[in-house]
């Protein structure tokens, strides 16, 4: 028996408001005729509320593209050795090749002086505006925070005190940010800091890398970032380039919201040239969208030895979620799980077939199940 799953993955529609009024000195109900009547029925995002933070890090980059920007140099002793000597070869007219001879010679032959550049390669600071990685903050109570946690805390003073209380708690988390352990840290946070003054610390700004979304676009709400809520990744859309490669893409609830909201009942027919759009930017302008798929969908993945015509029913999967390009189903024929985390995969879904012959991605067609048991081919 092939078992099929009614569909009804609502994202926004239209409501029917009533309110009392007076008509023609009568108190009736009147449905709401004026202002934006869109109901969202999906969660927006969840309840926490993120930052976008510029991070000051650092990396190991070739010292002839440091002379670019020498005060970048994390070395104290070696930032000014460079600024210095490049100043007064600039002052002596050298060309930029000529400059970069003379640093290249110098290091080679201090190499025992300066140990930090004999690879060729010095210690620079960046900031992650410069890249295309974005990262989001926000604030967590020091109680309950893990080693891992220290090494996201944006602000570096902060963070030496935390790894410095760590290692006088014996390495242990759990002991040196329990409650008392936050006491013992801020009543010496003198010593932890080096002899340096600093204000009790209570809560910390800690910073994830993530593709996150703006509340809003007016006012203050366009610097405030929330993450997507658990289940309402709706729709993962499979495409194809030219040379008949496929990609794919999970299309986000708030970019779901403005198509559905834009094109209304057609966006189904205008959603490949959305997701191509420059405010999207999902699918590139060489591609053309071959299917839409959701949770619950069923997909077939078809063998090399299948008879033609013939639907093998033991490679009919059901979608059940999708992350980014990650496409994760399970058997259609499954009910649930016999052994936890052990019969499919640690998840208890899978993105391939139960032999591991194929990426069920790569190769399925989406199928429907009529009410009488007929399988077909799902028209996009």
């Amino acid at each position: 028996m092939m078992v099929s799953f009614k569909q009804n993955l609502r994202v926004i529609n239209k409501t029917t408001n009533k309110y009392t009024a007076f008509v023609d000195g009568e108190k009736k109900r009147v449905q709401q005729a004026k202002g934006d009547s869109w109901a969202i029925r999906k969660p927006m995002h969840q309840d926490t509320v993120y930052g976008e933070v510029n991070l000051q890090l650092t990396r190991h980059i070739s010292l002839i593209k440091a002379l670019a920007a020498p005060q970048r140099i994390v070395n104290r002793e070696l930032r000014e050795l460079v600024t210095s000597k490049l100043e007064e070869k600039r002052q002596l007219k050298y060309t930029d090749k000529q400059i970069k001879e003379f640093f290249t010679k110098y290091f080679e032959s201090h190499h025992d002086e300066w140990p930090e550049v004999r690879d060729g390669k010095v210690e620079v600071y960046y900031y992650t505006s410069e890249t295309s990685d974005r990262f989001f903050a926000t604030r967590k109570s020091v109680v309950g925070l893990t080693a891992k946690d220290i090494d996201a805390i944006t602000d570096s003073g902060i963070r030496k005190i935390m790894h410095a209380h760590l290692a006088a708690e014996g390495g242990d988390a759990s002991v040196a940010f329990s409650a008392d352990g936050i006491d013992r840290m801020n009543a010496n946070i003198m010593r932890l800091n080096e002899g340096h003054n600093h204000q009790p610390i209570k809560r910390v700004r800690i910073f994830e890398q993530a593709n996150k979304f703006a509340v809003g676009h007016k006012g203050n709400k366009s610097t405030k970032f929330v993450e997507a809520a658990k289940g309402t990744n709706l729709f993962f859309a499979i495409f194809v380039n030219k040379k008949g490669e496929r990609d794919y893409a999970t299309i986000p609830l708030n970019v779901m919201i403005d198509c559905q909201k834009k094109f209304g009942k057609n966006w189904p027919n205008c959603i490949g040239s959305y997701l191509q759009s420059d405010e999207v930017k999902l699918m590139s302008a060489d591609c053309t969208l071959l299917y839409l798929l959701s949770p619950g969908d069923l997909v077939y993945v078809p063998y090399e030895d299948d008879k033609p015509g013939v639907v093998n029913l033991r490679h009919v999967y059901k979608v059940v979620s999708m992350t980014g390009k990650a496409f994760h189903c399970i058997p259609a024929s499954s009910a649930s799980t016999i052994v936890n985390k052990m019969e499919f995969e640690a998840k208890n879904k899978m993105e391939t077939t139960i032999d591991k012959k194929y990426s069920i991605k790569k190769v399925c067609i989406p199928i429907k199940v009529n009410r009488l048991g007929n399988l077909y081919k799902k028209e996009q």
